[in-house]
């Protein structure tokens, strides 16, 4: 039974949760997606290219593009995340990553090691989209993150390439893409924007990003953001909800949530206090 099925503009996660001999509907493919399957308890098994192959604790099997495979139990339920990447997107990553180099895209099936990071950003990803308060560029660095974590965790041609340490071109501080923050905080700002202030790929972008600040680029969207809705708090009589709106929150429930995080208070109570 699936239970969980959250798709993104490049990837999807999905939970199933195989009852004792069960498994999928039918054989099937993922079109132009990498599928990896990572087991999280019991006993699951995956049929592919007329082998069957256990999935262990510690191993991820990872499934190319058109490649029929169906899970299955046997005498033991077995519950399996399933991360769907589209190939065209890992093209993407990998060419400006490696500064326009290209190659074919593979994956060696079974790769062992820890699953907790790619468990990790399916919960973000779900925790952001259960309580609606994601935002085009918090979509965008996971994505990201996870290309990544799929390029650096996975054996394949492009492990000497990928594992290689590339020096970060020299940069201002990134004081282009801060002011441009500080400029259009209160309207929607997408990472390929950023990328294009910084003058370099969005990889490199969001790495050195980090390096200088200390903040993912949404982080710091979200700091500016909470420092105007404190001016505006502390200054005037606006509605809280206005506040929110007018500093760059797509609801009232996503701005209380960044506030209190930030603040330990919600906004309010903040007013209250201030005003004593």
């Amino acid at each position: 039974m699936r239970y969980l099925n959250l798709k993104l503009e490049n990837s999807k996660f999905m939970m199933i949760h195989l009852k004792p001999n069960s498994s999928d509907p039918l054989e099937h493919s993922h079109g132009n997606d990498f599928q990896m399957s990572i087991p999280l308890f019991g006993s699951t098994f995956i049929e592919i290219n007329n082998k069957t192959v256990i999935l262990e604790k510690q191993h991820r099997f990872i499934t190319a593009p058109g490649e029929k495979h169906i899970h299955f139990t046997d005498k033991d339920e077995g519950k399996v995340l399933l991360i769907n990447i589209k190939k065209e997107f890992l093209e993407k990553v990998y060419f400006e990553r490696l500064a326009g180099q290209s190659n074919e895209i593979s994956f060696s099936s079974i790769n062992v090691g820890s699953s907790e990071l790619f468990i990790k950003i399916a919960e973000t990803a779900v925790r952001q989209n259960l309580f609606g308060n994601t935002n085009k560029i918090e979509i965008q660095q996971l994505e990201w993150e996870l290309a990544n974590l799929v390029f650096s965790q996975h054996e394949g041609p492009h492990n000497e390439l990928w594992r290689k340490e590339v020096t970060l071109p020299n940069h201002p501080l990134l004081k282009r893409v801060v002011d441009f923050i500080h400029e259009q905080y209160n309207s929607e700002i997408t990472l390929d924007q950023l990328s294009e202030e910084s003058g370099i790929s969005r990889f490199y972008f969001l790495r050195l990003f980090k390096e200088v600040t200390g903040f993912t680029p949404s982080q710091y969207i979200t700091k500016v953001r909470l420092d105007h809705s404190v001016n505006l708090l502390k200054h005037t009589k606006k509605d809280i909800t206005m506040i929110a709106y007018e500093v760059g929150f797509g609801s009232l429930g996503s701005f209380e949530r960044a506030f209190k995080k930030r603040f330990g208070i919600n906004a309010s109570e903040f007013r209250k206090k201030i005003n004593h």
